[in-house]
Order: structure tokens, then C-alpha cells, then sequence
């Protein structure tokens, strides 16, 4: 995880609303132009510039002016400062993925352990059948693999 480091400049250019509201309007379209801030905002072109000219100076945003229309995107400082968690829950999706897919696979090998060879009977206790070891293992390795699916689809959407 890559650390964002938030200066006293960076404090600076985020104690304006305005640039607060171009951060949180680029977050919410992904990128836009000029007019599109202009119009979504209700401010002048040369204002919104002018933050704009801020924001880049600072990191938060990068202009892509690599098409016909010159775009403005968060760079990844500019998203890290607006959902500072998030990689937190990416990491937390991951490691819940991969532990459960294991307790799964691990259930599923106590399954088939238990149908190959089965196994004295309980002496005290609740016995659980091999085939439910099974259904629990395949449930557990499905929910695992949905788990690192997000956790992986999210850590790419960035």
C-alpha cells in the first residue's frame, strides 16, 4: 500500500469548498472537462482554473490533454484523500478471501478423508457426517472466491 503523504501545502489547497467540490465532482464522474466542472459547479471557467491549476500543483489531480478535449482526473493522492479506507477494505476483502477459501478446501479435504476411509465412531459429541463436510467446503470455497473476486475487482478499479 502506498503511503499519501499530507503536507501543510496539501492542507492548504484542501481548505478551499470549491476545490473540495472539484475533488468530490471528478470522484463522481472519474473525468471531466472544464465546461463539464463549470456547469456541475455554477462557476466561472477561469475560476475553476484557476483551483484546478492548485490541484495539480498539489497532486490531487492530473490534466490528460493526450485527446481533443482536455480532461481533469484524480491521480491516486487525489482518491487516497477522498476515501482514505478504501484500501483498508481491499486488504480486509483479500485476506477474508483467501482464509476462508482455505477453511473450505480444508473442509473438503476432511470430507473426502472421512469418504475414503471412514473413521471410528464418536465417542462423545456430535458427529458430522462426511457429506456435510463436503457442502460446507464447497459453500466455504465458493464464498471465498466471491470474497477475493470483489477484493481484486476493486484494487484493479482504481
Amino acid at each position: 500500500m502506498e503511503e499519501i503523504i499530507i503536507d501543510k501545502d496539501s492542507i492548504d489547497v484542501l481548505s478551499s469548498d470549491t476545490r473540495v467540490a472539484i475533488l468530490k465532482s471528478l470522484d463522481s464522474s472519474g473525468r471531466m472537462t472544464i465546461t463539464g466542472l463549470t456547469d456541475a459547479l455554477n462557476l466561472s471557467k477561469s475560476t475553476v482554473h484557476e483551483h484546478l491549476t492548485r490541484l495539480v500543483e498539489a497532486g490531487f489531480v492530473k490534466k490528460d490533454d493526450s485527446r481533443k478535449w482536455v480532461y481533469w482526473e484524480l491521480t491516486h493522492k487525489g482518491r487516497g484523500v477522498l476515501h482514505p479506507h478504501k484500501q483498508t477494505r481491499i486488504l480486509f476483502l483479500l485476506i477474508s478471501g483467501a482464509l476462508t477459501l482455505i477453511g473450505g478446501i480444508t473442509e473438503m479435504c476432511r470430507a473426502a478423508k472421512d469418504l475414503l476411509a471412514p473413521a471410528a465412531p464418536a465417542m462423545k459429541g456430535i458427529s458430522i457426517p462426511a457429506e456435510m463436510h463436503l457442502v460446507i467446503g464447497v459453500m466455504l470455497v465458493f464464498v471465498g472466491g466471491l470474497l477475493l473476486y470483489l477484493g481484486f475487482r476493486a484494487k484493479w478499479k482504481r
